[in-house]
Parts: structure tokens; sequence; C-alpha cells
């Protein structure tokens, strides 16, 4: 599981002793019950592994953990390192440069299970570090991981890329929620960031509900999914051998015209403007 060493008791205690603790490192992004009934558990998706969580709906105790192959898992000179970018103000820390992975704190941002509770898709909040990841102006291949939640443990079955929009100065805009559809079609969240009420510039200029269309990608499982395999270069051009996912652009959040029938906006700082973060289940 993701886990992060600090000193003391990694609450700020006994920092000036030899002492050290590591505990799990989890951010959940995105929660799903099985079949739609809370006594059948519900999976968590975590963006600091990226990791995928299991709990008994009837305790609350973790029953499963799926670990995504390593293409996906934050390496720093060939070791594991799930360190924030925001290490706790009480014992800071330098945090090296990764290699490889999701790029810090955009692991899964969506995840959904199949009404039948059988399988369970994960995505990346943009793309990894290897391929174009560390700049937003080339981290729009993200990732798509499915799994067959009818085996134990639940076994990979279907690995995808989704090509996200990017804004109108090349900035990618990340992925902030996704919704099963049907074995092949999928609703993604795309947004642009840093633009909304409660920010310096409250229009957002992209802010969309999408459908993704899997049937005629490539299922690159198994073929880029080891350390610092990369399925684009570093300025974000795909591989050619590479399908990704057929794109249909569907609702755009941010149409003036069909906000003003609810009197809200995408603009200014009213109560009915438009905040800058839409990340939750729809």
């Amino acid at each position: 599981m993701p886990g992060v060493t600090f000193h003391g008791d990694g609450w700020g205690n006994n920092l000036n002793s030899s002492k050290t603790t590591t505990k799990i490192s989890i951010d959940s992004e995105a929660i799903s019950l099985v079949k739609g009934d809370l006594n059948a558990g519900f999976w968590v998706a975590d963006e600091y592994g990226p990791g995928l969580f299991k709990f008994s709906g009837s305790s609350g105790s973790l029953s499963d953990y799926i670990k995504v192959p390593d293409a996906f898992l934050p390496f720093v000179n060939g070791t594991l390192n799930y360190s924030s970018d925001n290490p706790p103000s009480w014992d800071p820390y330098s945090v090296p440069d990764q290699d490889s992975g999701r790029d810090r704190n955009k692991g899964f941002e969506g995840m959904d299970i199949s009404p039948d509770g059988k399988t369970l898709v994960a995505l990346l909040q943009s793309a990894a570090d290897q391929e174009g990841g560390t700049k937003k102006k080339y981290a729009f291949n993200a990732r798509l991981i499915m799994y067959d939640l009818t085996q134990s443990p639940p076994k990979a079955i279907g690995e995808y890329v989704i090509q996200l929009p990017t804004t109108s100065d090349g900035k990618t805009c990340a992925q902030s929620e996704l919704r099963w559809i049907s074995d092949n079609l999928v609703l993604v969240l795309p947004r642009d960031s840093g633009n909304g009420k409660g920010q310096d510039d409250t229009v957002s200029e992209f802010r969309h509900i999408d459908i993704y269309d899997l049937s005629c990608a490539t299922n690159i499982l198994g073929m880029f999914d080891g350390e610092g395999d990369a399925i684009a270069s570093k300025k974000g051009v795909l591989n050619e051998n590479i399908t990704p996912a057929e794109y249909h652009s569907f609702i755009d959040m941010n149409d003036a015209n069909e906000l003003s029938k609810f009197g809200l906006s995408n603009g200014g700082n009213g109560y009915l403007s438009l905040n800058e973060k839409w990340e939750e289940n729809f």
C-alpha cells in the first residue's frame, strides 16, 4: 500500500527523536457502492498511490486493495516514493522530482463500477509523468484501467488511452470524475483549473461532461505497464500504434443560455456563480 515515513509520530510530536512512523497515504477522490448497496461494500479510488480500496459496508473495514501496474506508480531513482507536493508544516522535507508514474496529486480522480457490480473502471486525472504529465500543455494522454471484480483478487482486463480536451491556450483540462455507461462507453468530467468563483479569474473556459467510446481503442494492458514505460513522449505525442478512445463532446456546463434558465452564471462571485472545482460523483 502507498505509505510515507515521517519523523516522530507523524503528527508533529517527537521530532527531535530518532523515532519514525510510516502512515498509509490516501487522498480519496471517488467512491462507488457495489451494486448501489452499502451492505455489499464500496470501493474508494485514491490519487496518492494511485490505488483502489474496497471496504465492508457493515463494518467499514478494509477488505481488498488493488495495486495498479508500475507504470502508474511514482518512482524516484528506481524506488517508489509516495510523497506529496505539500509536506506537513511541522516536518518539511524536500520532494525529489519523479522519474515516472502519476503526477503528484493527480492519480485516480475518477472511478465507477458497472451496475451489476462486476467491472470497475478508474482513470488518472491526467497523463503520467513519463508521457507528458509534468506539463499542462502535454498532459492530455490519461490512462484508464478496467478490472474484473468477479475474480479474487480482481483481475485487470483492459487499459485504454483517454485523450483529454485542451483549452484555447493549450492547457490540458484534467478530468475530475468518471461514470460508467456500458462496457464500451464512459462519461468523463474534464475542466480547466484556476477559473471560477473564488479565483482571480472567475470565468471558466472549459467545463464539460463528455463521452468516450472504448470500442475501437487499443487495449494496451500489459504492453506499457512496467516502471517508466511510456505510451507517449514527454511532449504528449502518442505512440503511433495506439488508438485512443473516441471522444464525443456532450454537455457544456458553461453554456450561458442554459445556465441563465436557472439563474446561474459562469463568472462572478455571487451565490449562483459556478465554483472553480467540480469534482464529485454525478
